[in-house]
């Protein structure tokens, strides 16, 4: 019996909190005959569990379980270390087999054992990654809904778990889009090619790749041409390009085709007109040389086109563009500065143009433009627009709904006049104007008795204009506030309703009065008056 010396040491040394002395006497208490004992080994268990040494632990819960198998303590012991460990399945067996051998009295055994029960449930609940119970078919879908809004998360899916990785290496569809930059070109170009079994979609060649020289054109061979959809390049020797691709005659779901190249490379028009048939949506951006038109093969079938800084030699050329795609639907122009050799016999009407956007371009290339179904209208930049303004107005645009000028000089009348004739306009901003600003906004700011400019109005944006002032400001956000009830004057039937001024944007605006300005934030939901950014500041010092 020496064995109980030892045990009754070590118990009072596990109190103590001296567990490298307890754990020594337990040993000597099974070396002295307490081996056989299933007591001696369920309180070495508790010591290990206590040192976190959770092995141990279970080799002497399970000698006490076999040595005293209807003893509740040792099997709660060995389903608590399984939960410790997040072994869920190997926790609950042990209560399985322990919960069966409790005899009907030992209420408080039975009451212990559910409890830890409910506990290795619940944890197991909390732990439990319920997505990768999923079919491989869903959560592919998933993965899919993730990479069409950003297709980086494609690396993101296959860096949190295996399976996950698993998941997503063997889904083609997610590696579609392939962009190549500085950063390790050549292995990303395998990789993608390879996961994707050569049916990119979207291929984007930025102009930061030019500086890999280990990267070449040939690295794109593995790509099947037939299923590219979107193909953007910058700065890219197209006429290597073009040697390594010579072998494909088409590329028909072309849809969009993005070019930016400041090089005067001949290649560039021969690159842009090889696949005319099917782009819908094309943007060029380049050199200004007069040697390269990028018209020589015209679209036919085109939905957007933009064109910065690109050389049209003359208005002609941009015209007999526009005449071929009737169906146009946006237009984006910028530098584009040319005259007609000869001038058309009659307008040409885009019944289908509902975005048209013009940077520092010359008025005349809009004199000839009947555009009824105008919806945005942005046009930044140029001495005078008035011409552009006028066209607009004998176009009878009556559908704009978002307007936007910035550093432009123009009539503020002809700009009044094109408000009066567009009363679903949602949207106008106006930037950087000398002094056409705050007539606008008198305009707009009718009183109640009168007809309201714009009734849809919400949004105004007049930041950089000096003419702004504050009282104008604030009879057109009142003019605007919600009221019950707007008659006409024959007394039964409703004015149209009017639109509070939802969001309010005045920055750089020396003639706001500071005063107003809590005024302004209690009536507009946003409203926005920064007098001077930091930089600018710093810059008048």
């Amino acid at each position: 019996m020496e064995w109980k010396t030892d045990f009754k040491r070590a118990v009072v040394s596990i109190k103590q909190g001296r567990l490298e002395e307890s754990l020594g006497l337990m040993n000597k208490a099974v070396q002295n005959g307490g081996d056989q004992q299933h007591v001696v080994y369920d309180s070495r268990a508790a010591i290990y569990e206590k040192m976190g040494k959770v092995r141990e632990a279970l080799m002497d819960a399970k000698r006490a379980i076999r040595l005293a198998p209807a003893r509740w303590q040792s099997y709660a012991r060995a389903s608590r270390l399984f939960l410790q460990i997040r072994r869920f399945d190997e926790a609950q067996k042990v209560l399985d087999v322990a919960l069966p051998k409790l005899s009907y009295a030992d209420q408080q055994g039975r009451d212990a054992l559910t409890s830890l029960e409910n506990e290795v449930r619940e944890t197991r609940r909390r732990y439990t990654c319920h997505i990768g119970t999923l079919p491989i078919e869903l959560l592919a879908e998933i993965f899919q809904y993730l990479v069409d809004g950003d297709s980086t998360n494609a690396l993101t899916v296959t860096r949190m778990s295996r399976h996950w990785r698993n998941v997503a290496l063997n889904t083609p569809s997610l590696w579609q889009t392939l962009i190549l930059s500085k950063k390790s070109p050549v292995r990303k170009c395998e990789h993608w090619i390879q996961r994707s079994k050569g049916r990119i979609t979207e291929l984007r060649l930025l102009k930061a790749l030019s500086s890999d020289l280990d990267w070449k054109p040939y690295h794109l061979r593995g790509i099947q041409w037939e299923h590219l959809r979107i193909l953007r390049i910058e700065e890219l020797d197209m006429a290597g390009f073009l040697e390594e691709t010579e072998n494909i005659r088409s590329l028909p779901r072309l849809k969009t085709l993005d070019i930016k190249d400041t090089a005067e490379t001949v290649s560039r028009s021969h690159f842009i007109a090889r696949w005319s048939p099917t782009v819908q949506h094309l943007s060029v951006e380049g050199t200004r040389s007069y040697a390269v038109l990028p018209f020589q093969n015209p679209y036919h079938s085109l939905l957007s086109l933009t064109l910065r800084r690109v050389c049209i030699d003359t208005l002609d050329n941009l015209y007999a563009v526009l005449e071929l795609n009737p169906l146009l639907e946006v237009l984006c122009l910028e530098g584009i500065v040319e005259t007609f050799d000869n001038r058309p016999k009659s307008d040409l009407t885009l019944p289908h143009l509902h975005t048209l956007e013009v940077s520092f371009c010359t008025p005349t290339a809009f004199t000839f433009l009947t555009l009824p179904s105008l919806k945005k209208v942005y046009i930044k930049g140029g001495a005078t627009i008035d011409a552009i303004l006028k066209k607009l107005l004998d176009n009878g645009s009556r559908s704009v709904e978002e307007l936007s000028i910035i550093g432009c000089a123009l009539s503020s009348k002809l700009l009044i006049r094109l408000l009066s004739t567009n009363p679903a306009l949602e949207s106008v901003t106006l930037n950087y104007l000398a002094s056409a600003s705050n007539p606008v906004i008198e305009a707009l700011a009718s009183s109640q008795s009168d007809i309201i400019l714009c009734p849809s109005l919400q949004h105004i944006d007049v930041s950089r204009c000096p003419d702004v002032s504050t009282g104008p400001l604030i009879r057109l956000v009142k003019s605007r506030l919600p009221i019950n009830e707007h008659r006409s004057d024959e007394g039964d039937t409703a004015s149209p309703v009017v639109n509070p001024i939802r969001t309010l944007r005045v920055d750089g605006c020396p003639g706001i009065e500071a005063k107003f300005l809590p005024w302004f934030r209690e009536q507009v939901e946003s409203f926005s008056c920064v007098y001077t950014t930091r930089k600018e500041a710093s810059w008048k010092r």
